[in-house]
């Protein structure tokens, strides 16, 4: 039996090489988790931003140190090379506002479906928690909210693969 993982080689240089490539070519989207309570998605968000190469993550009330066992198993070390910082307070969210086009991944009366978004970078995407959504003092200071249409029976889903969804497709605007 032939594993072709097994053959596969990288053949993109060495880390410190590649490590440079990647820092010096980020994509103009950030992502700020708000209140993101689960260390796992809070991990798996930060393997997403790696794979997209975005900018930067901002963390605004999420309750998990970087140090959590969880979220570096989930996170599979991105969290080392993944440009990221704590967001204070909601005054800090507001001078960060000013350097971005800011887009809510979150379902409102309002919001628009992800492929109907215009984008003017840089971007920076809000992500909420999975029960609460984007919160409330959040969500009025927005350019636009836009969601995922679903067409099935559940009116959600998980929050790594929405964030997933949202960034590809943002990336692939620039």
């Amino acid at each position: 039996m032939n594993n072709k993982q097994l053959e596969y080689k990288d053949e993109r240089g060495s880390f410190e090489e590649r490590l440079a490539f990647i820092n010096n070519s980020r994509k103009p989207l950030s992502l700020l988790l708000d209140s993101l309570d689960d260390a796992k998605n809070i991990g798996g968000i930060f393997r997403i931003a790696d794979a997209a190469n975005i900018s930067h993550i901002y963390l605004y009330n999420c309750n998990h140190s970087l140090a959590d066992k969880r979220l570096q198993r989930t996170a599979r070390s991105t969290q080392k090379y993944v440009p990221s910082s704590i967001v204070s307070s909601f005054e800090d969210f507001l001078n960060l506002k000013k350097q971005y086009q800011t887009i809510a991944l979150e379902i409102t009366s309002q919001s628009i479906p992800y492929t109907s978004l215009d984008i003017n970078s840089p971007v920076l995407l809000i992500i909420g928690a999975e029960n609460q959504g984007v919160s409330k003092e959040i969500l009025e200071e927005m350019d636009v909210s836009i969601h995922i249409p679903m067409h099935g029976i559940n009116t959600s889903m998980n929050v790594m693969t929405a964030t997933a969804v949202a960034t590809f497709h943002i990336i692939n605007q620039f």
